[in-house]
């Protein structure tokens, strides 16, 4: 990563992510542990995440079902909660409904779809924010919206 005079960063990508040294701190952020979980879940290596102890209350069962049906192997605490530890590898496309409205369970399985072959639909009971839908667009994948009422 370099910064450039003008005050922009440029960073040279990858093909595929590199495994971490370490369990990836997420803190107290659930949103983090969420979307990076579908990340990760399309990677060739096994990852650790955990957060500090509020972190470690909350529930991630409604991000680890849909991953797992994708393909990826997770396992966390009693309760399906934090921390977890992710065996990605190659996914499974997927057409999932929410079984609640979820921004987060939503990018997690869109991230994870990126690395899948073929088309992965979310459906939502009502719409939720859309930052992941306006991200993927701008970065050039092909994201629709629709909410079932």
């Amino acid at each position: 990563m370099r910064k450039n005079q003008d005050g922009t960063l440029e960073i040279d990508g990858r093909e595929q992510l590199q495994k971490p040294a370490n369990s990836l701190d997420c803190g107290n952020s659930g949103s983090t542990m969420r979307m990076l979980s579908g990340i990760l879940a399309g990677q060739n290596f096994s990852c650790d995440l955990h957060g500090d102890e509020s972190l470690t209350r909350r529930p991630m069962a409604r991000i680890i079902t849909p991953l797992r049906l994708m393909g990826a192997e997770i396992s966390a605490a009693a309760g399906d909660r934090p921390p977890l530890h992710i065996r990605g590898g190659k996914l499974r496309t997927i057409d999932y409904m929410t079984p609640i409205a979820s921004a987060q369970v939503k990018s997690a399985v869109l991230f994870a779809g990126l690395f899948a072959e073929g088309e992965t639909t979310v459906d939502e009971p009502h719409r939720t924010r859309d930052h992941t839908e306006q991200a993927l667009r701008r970065l050039e994948s092909s994201c629709r919206a629709a909410a079932i009422a």
